[in-house]
């Protein structure tokens, strides 16, 4: 079986850059939103959400407050 370069390069180059998209795209979703939904509470107005490197803690915020907690964290 002879696989030339051009071959090689043309089978792989599509998984290649897949996986390059999907990690970018999971990169820039986690920079966008550092921060997991984890509960609400419509008659206080309030999500509860964990830092994504803080998994282990939850926050009860209202959403004016997690604006501010999204800039304070980054």
């Amino acid at each position: 079986m002879d696989v030339t370069l051009d071959t090689a390069l043309s089978l792989l180059g599509l998984p290649l850059m897949l996986t390059l998209l999907i990690v970018v795209g999971v990169t820039a979703y986690r920079q966008v939103r550092p921060y997991k939904v984890v509960g609400h509470s419509p008659s206080m107005g309030m999500v509860a959400i964990r830092w994504r490197d803080d998994p282990d803690h939850t926050f009860w915020l209202t959403p004016t407050s997690l604006q501010q907690q999204i800039g304070a964290h980054r």
